[in-house]
């Protein structure tokens, strides 16, 4: 059967939460897509023949290919477990099932199934994950989408992010954790008043997915008003590790490739795993400096800057978690903004694993999961594209680069049979 352990979804999906200009709704979006699942809608048959399931629905059902669904309520027990979508129409679905021919018979029901992940702790707009493969990311990664007492309430929607090494409760911040400012412990999770507005901070590891801007992200403050309007997403995960891509503006104002690329997760090198979370890194002050791509997640291979909890050696030392990741092998190109190397003739992207470099001395610490920089230019293709290739299925995604430039990443999904 397809392997089903890499999950992803969209914000068009069926009952998908959505991003608006409202502060908490990021929690929304990830409790539906780590730990509950969401879309659940009646199957009106499944037919079995030659090891291919049809689902038939009663309507349009909105998933799309390479997701990954659930079944339950079938009396066939070997079908109610996870499958991902190979092909599809309007109203049907197809997936491989190890089943003789026959129609399944009960009250079915299909969802999108979650990433498995657990919700650890829960408060107002806040909330802290912990993955499914502890043995891999024991950590936790906490996320406050909630406004605070500092600038607009009415500007910029981001969650503050962070990783911690141990967690007890939702306002449990006494570990170790990433990023961390001894000189100001409280600097990525509360508003700091340095005594003047230019020295008042809002978070500094942030995902932003409600700006003022329309366009390809030109200049925006925190405090400059936030258009209204859902906003695009997608998130691509598994056991482990996750992405999700948020655009910063309303769909009704603005292209797929205004998309932002944050991510948390482990990278592994030898046996020995690095957390590592890729975020705006900012603390721009209530009044500060304008904030542009070159600050937001993986978008800038330039000015690439991820934080992790361990330096090169494995020891934890989140005094000094910022690392930069190795971009493409042009220093004057972002991934998928251009060609690199001359395209194939047949149209075949070139791609590869994006190595994560720590301190001392840019030390190898690992591929970042599921994540490939592209070697071409992405800009005859659509802005979120599934494909396959050698038996194993991609999702291109087009994001924000730099200053009316876009460029893009493309994810594995796992093999398809």
């Amino acid at each position: 059967m397809a392997n089903t352990d890499i999950k992803w979804f969209s914000f068009d999906n069926l009952n998908a939460p959505q991003l608006s200009n409202t502060w908490g709704c990021m929690i929304d979006v990830l409790n539906a897509c780590l730990v509950n699942g969401f879309g659940s809608q009646i199957v009106s048959s499944i037919v079995i023949e030659n090891g291919v399931g049809v689902a038939t629905f009663g309507g349009a059902h909105n998933l799309k290919q390479f997701q990954v669904v659930e079944f339950s309520g079938a009396n066939q027990s070997e079908l109610n477990q996870e499958f991902k979508v190979l092909g599809l129409t309007v109203n049907t679905i197809e997936f491989i099932v190890s089943l003789p021919d026959q129609a399944a018979t009960g009250i079915i029901s299909c969802k999108l199934a979650p990433l498995g992940w657990t919700k650890e702790f829960s408060g107002l707009q806040k909330a802290v994950y912990r993955a499914k493969d502890v043995a891999k990311t024991p950590y936790f990664l906490r996320v406050d989408n909630s406004f605070q007492q500092y600038g607009l309430e009415t500007g910029a929607k981001f969650a503050r992010i962070g990783i911690l090494e141990t967690c007890a409760n939702i306002d449990d911040l006494s570990g170790k954790q990433a990023p961390f400012d001894p000189a100001l412990p409280a600097k990525n999770w509360i508003d700091t008043s340095g005594g003047s507005p230019a020295t008042t901070y809002k978070g500094w590891a942030k995902w932003y997915y409600a700006t003022s801007t329309a366009t390809l992200e030109t200049t925006t403050t925190d405090n400059s008003i936030a258009r209204d309007g859902v906003r695009s997403w997608v998130l691509i995960g598994d056991e482990s590790s996750f992405y999700v891509l948020p655009s910063i503006a309303s769909v009704n104002f603005t292209v797929s490739e205004n998309s932002y690329p944050y991510g948390f997760g482990t990278t592994e090198k030898k046996g020995s795993y690095y957390p590592f979370l890729s975020a705006s890194v900012n603390y721009f002050s209530v009044i500060g400096s304008n904030r542009t791509t070159a600050n937001i997640g993986l978008s800038n291979n330039l000015s690439n800057l991820i934080q992790i909890l361990k330096d090169a050696s494995g020891s934890i030392n989140p005094s000094t978690a910022m690392f930069q990741v190795g971009g493409t092998t042009s220093s004057s190109a972002n991934s998928g903004e251009r060609n690199i190397y001359s395209p194939e003739n047949d149209g075949t992207l070139l791609f590869g694993a994006i190595k994560l470099l720590g301190s001392p001395n840019r030390a190898f610490l690992g591929d970042l999961p599921l994540i490939n920089e592209v070697y071409n230019s992405l800009s005859d293709h659509p802005g979120t594209h599934v494909f396959d290739d050698n038996n194993r299925a991609y999702i291109l995604k087009k994001c924000a680069m730099v200053v009316a430039s876009s460029g893009g990443y493309i994810f594995d999904l796992g093999d398809i049979s």
